[in-house]
């Protein structure tokens, strides 16, 4: 394993159950390997590739997450990659969520959950081989990490193209071929740009405030015919409609607000500002990557004019 990569990855063994470590001999690996990498700055532990295909046990998980949080003293991140089942991110030598994730529009319910920074290191790659998990387009990909960051989480780049070399940089690393880095460079730039991390500002019900808004429809959706028709879903009926019709709206407190419409090609937008500050609101292109200027000064509700394309956003930032 390479040190000068962010990431250690500390298989205990290949995934698909060749050279199986006994429990013990992992824990020695663990501490052997942690001790030797854990002076690096630029490192964070994944416990694991897709540790629920593995022959461990969930107890025997814990002891490796102990043993690696035990024997690293500068405390780097940790947390353990799954294929299906999620790792409990609530363990307290966890640090961090970390998903494998096709559909990534509600991620904010899972950083509401556990209450912990959220990377979803797997959302499909950008590519073009067989599999679904990675021939994505370079849209597709970047629209999702546009979804995750709007929802105050976090993602990593993947690229899955065929090469006559079979070489993927996937796995082997090599120049870039994909429309999606730059694209993400776009957006890291422009959070980085703003006074602090954002989390998400739209509409997140847990189960349990979904039965309250069941138990009284009109208290929520103050429209009669909106609240009769949630009278008669279920719990999952609601979530969806509720799902079918959320923003991806990013805030850091009242200092700045990122609203991202996805493939919605909206002609207009009302921005609802805090009245007691003033904003400078741009509009962005998230595939084209231009920052216009619409507004400045402007405080309430604010109509902003919108291009009708896909990937547009708007960002106001407080003056």
């Amino acid at each position: 394993m390479g040190i000068e990569a962010d990431v250690i990855l500390l298989h205990p063994y290949d995934r698909w159950g060749f050279a199986h470590l006994s429990v013990p001999d992992v824990v020695k690996y663990l501490r052997y390997a942690v001790k030797r990498l854990c002076v690096f700055p630029n490192v964070w532990w994944s416990l694991a590739n897709e540790y629920d295909i593995m022959e461990y046990t969930m107890d025997d998980w814990r002891l490796f997450a102990k043993t690696v949080s035990e024997a690293d003293p500068h405390g780097h991140l940790l947390s353990n990659h799954n294929m299906v089942i999620p790792w409990n991110f609530s363990e307290s030598h966890t640090t961090h969520i970390c998903l494998q994730l096709k559909e990534v529009d509600e991620v904010s319910r899972v950083i509401r959950e556990f209450g912990k920074p959220l990377m979803v290191d797997e959302c499909r790659y950008e590519g073009n081989i067989p599999w679904e998990w990675g021939n994505v387009s370079g849209r597709e990909l970047t629209d999702r990490f546009w979804k995750i960051v709007c929802q105050g989480g976090y993602a990593s780049h993947g690229e899955t193209f065929l090469d006559p070399e079979d070489v993927l940089w996937w796995s082997k690393g090599g120049e870039l071929h994909g429309e999606s880095p730059a694209r993400i460079g776009f957006l890291r730039k422009l959070v980085e740009g703003l006074p602090g991390p954002l989390t998400y500002g739209g509409t997140d019900p847990s189960d349990a405030e979904l039965l309250d808004i069941l138990a009284a429809p009109q208290d929520y959706f103050h429209n009669e015919a909106f609240g009769n028709l949630a009278g008669k879903m279920t719990l999952s009926q609601l979530r969806r409609m509720l799902l079918d019709g959320r923003e991806f709206r990013g805030v850091y407190g009242d200092g700045a607000i990122l609203v991202y419409f996805s493939r919605s090609c909206p002609g207009i937008y009302e921005f609802s500002l805090p009245a007691e500050n003033t904003y400078r609101i741009e509009l962005i292109d998230a595939w084209n990557m231009t920052r216009k200027p619409l507004f400045s000064g402007v405080s309430g509700k604010v109509i902003c004019p919108l291009p009708s394309r896909e990937y547009m956003a708007l960002l106001a930032t407080k003056e």
